[in-house]
């Protein structure tokens, strides 16, 4: 096993309009996401991200710290450029 990485590995953003929150597996470098599906959706669908390096994730954790917007980071950044699929809860 690996060093344990200095990061969260999971992350909540509460005032987000779009990402509900995110986990990131380094090991097999796995960001999963929840975007809410409606206005009211406070547990959102889950979207797994494939081969996202571990700076992509640290990149979503500053966006959010610094009060930017994590949806727009995601939409721009991450959606684009890595395979994703959508999963069930029970994946």
């Amino acid at each position: 096993m690996g060093p344990v990485p200095d990061f969260p590995p999971e992350a909540e953003f509460p005032g987000s309009t779009a990402v509900v929150r995110a986990a990131y597996r380094p090991r097999n470098r796995v960001l999963d996401l929840w975007w809410r599906q409606s206005e009211k959706d406070s547990t959102g669908r889950r979207y797994s991200y494939f081969d996202v390096p571990d700076g992509k994730y640290r990149q979503l954790l500053a966006v959010h710290s610094e009060g930017g917007s994590v949806g727009e980071f995601a939409n721009h950044q991450i959606k684009p450029f890595y395979h994703y699929t959508p999963k069930d809860e029970a994946d």
